[in-house]
């Protein structure tokens, strides 16, 4: 599917293709600001095209999208719903580097393929279990304007080895890096002069 050029679509609404089996899909010529909670949800989808002009991608948008393999994200993307990427098994690098986000949402990525991922520089807030079953992630550095990781937001993570964080950060919750299976044993955490926080991570230094 390919939106004409000079399109006026701004807005996909809830569940427009979900269930579907819809494969491919450029958005590029429309001026599409939303995508609607659950638009994508269960397709087949494996590569989406987004315009300069996205701003929003809602509520399990994408979720449960195990075709998905790449996304590539415009400059213009501030905000990401609850659960929008969970259980995108073949999703398994992003780069969020140069969008304007603040907020990465709760179970965002939960169960997802991710191995790599590259958080937006101006984040402020990681909500719970953000990351939590992703097992095949292997690395993670949080931004510097990251002051809290609350809740389970890195849970079973059975392949994390290396998580990089900054002296900003002032509070870590008890159960961040639980792991039921305890196989997180190799994970490195990079903590710079975060000293005070070290009995919640265990592993080596």
């Amino acid at each position: 599917v390919e939106v004409p050029t000079h399109s006026e679509l701004k807005y996909i609404r809830k569940e427009a293709f979900a269930g579907s089996g819809l494969s491919k899909i450029n958005l590029e010529n429309s001026c599409l600001e939303i995508i609607g909670e659950g638009s994508f949800e269960n397709t087949f989808l494996e590569t989406i095209t987004f315009p300069m002009t996205l701003k929003t991608i809602d509520t399990f948008a994408f979720y449960g999208n195990e075709s998905l393999v790449e996304l590539i994200f415009p400059h213009s993307l501030e905000t990401l719903g609850n659960q929008v990427f969970a259980g995108c098994l073949s999703l398994a690098s992003m780069d969020l580097s140069h969008t304007r986000g603040t907020r990465i949402p709760m179970s965002c990525f939960s169960e997802s393929g991710i191995e790599r991922i590259i958080l937006p520089p101006l984040l402020e807030e990681i909500g719970d279990e953000a990351f939590s079953h992703c097992h095949s992630l292997l690395e993670l550095e949080i931004p510097p304007r990251v002051t809290q990781l609350l809740g389970s937001t890195l849970s079973n993570c059975s392949m994390l080895r290396r998580l990089r964080v900054y002296d900003t950060l002032e509070q870590v919750d008890e159960y961040v890096l639980y792991d039921d299976l305890e196989e997180n044993t190799g994970l490195v955490i990079d903590m710079g002069e975060l000293r005070e926080h070290r009995h919640y991570f265990p592993t080596e230094f």
